[in-house]
């Protein structure tokens, strides 16, 4: 829901000190908040998986926890019903880097008062986020989110 905020808030993600934040311009405000929180779950993924040993290398799951109750559900059991969700899915499940890390996802709900250091990310808030790091004794850098988010983002904006 951090996309109803105008002007600071979006979409972003965090994993282990590393997280991004993308405010795209207020039109895609329009999109549903479970597209866009799929689309925030995807981004992160793709974002973060540079920073994982190389699969082949390295037997583990990767646990993806989600604001969004449909999230996990198109991601690990292929459930999209609404065309634009069927867009995004089809779209990243042609990605190579996807493929790679698709077999290894676990993906759970978390309501969002578990998520609070993407929800600051995705709002813009970095005095909150800085905080919540410093609790957990953790040095926050940021990264550039994945090109994914945008051109998911795009794919979705017609359907709306």
């Amino acid at each position: 829901d951090a996309m109803r905020d105008p002007g600071v808030a979006g979409l972003g993600g965090f994993f282990h000190g590393l997280y991004w934040s993308h405010v795209p311009p207020p039109v895609y405000a329009r999109i549903p908040i479970a597209v866009l929180e799929f689309i925030a779950a995807v981004s992160s993924i793709m974002t973060f998986a540079y920073a994982i040993p190389p699969l082949e290398d390295v037997a583990h799951t990767l646990h993806v926890r989600v604001d969004a109750l449909s999230t996990p559900f198109i991601l690990t059991e292929d459930a999209a019903s609404s065309p634009a969700m069927i867009a995004l899915h089809s779209y990243i499940l042609d990605l190579p880097q996807f493929q790679m890390i698709s077999p290894y996802l676990l993906v759970s709900h978390v309501p969002g008062v578990g998520n609070e250091l993407s929800d600051a990310a995705s709002r813009s808030d970095f005095p909150r986020l800085q905080r919540l790091c410093h609790n957990l004794r953790v040095s926050p850098s940021v990264v550039d989110p994945h090109c994914v988010c945008s051109e998911l983002l795009n794919l979705a904006l017609p359907f709306y």
